[in-house]
C-alpha cells in the first residue's frame, strides 16, 4: 500500500540523513576559542541523532494507536469512563 512505502521512504530518508550530518559538521567552524573543541560536533550529531531516532520509534509505537497490545489506549475504558462523567455530570444539575 502507498503508506508503507511512504513510511520506509522516511526512515531511509532519516538514515541517509543521519549518516550525511556528520560530514556536514565537519565542515563547522566556530569563531570562538573555547568552542573550536572536535567533541562539539559529535555532541550535536548524538544529540540530533538520537532526538530523530526516538522520534521515529514513537512514530512507530503509535501507529497503531487503538489496536490490541499493552500500549496501547483503552478506547473501551475511556468510553466507559466519559459516559460515566456524563451521568454524574447529569445527576448533579437535577
Amino acid at each position: 500500500s502507498t503508506l508503507v512505502h511512504i513510511r520506509q521512504m522516511t526512515k531511509t530518508l532519516l538514515y541517509v540523513w543521519m549518516f550525511t550530518v556528520p560530514l556536514a559538521l565537519v565542515h563547522v567552524r566556530f569563531n570562538n576559542n573555547h568552542l573550536n573543541h572536535p567533541l562539539i560536533p559529535m555532541v550535536l550529531v548524538f544529540m540530533t541523532t538520537f532526538g530523530f531516532i526516538g522520534l521515529e520509534f514513537v512514530s512507530d509505537e503509535m501507529d497503531d494507536a487503538f489496536g490490541n497490545d499493552p500500549s496501547d489506549f483503552d478506547s473501551l475504558g475511556l468510553a466507559q469512563i466519559m459516559i460515566e462523567d456524563c451521568y454524574t455530570s447529569i445527576l448533579k444539575l437535577d
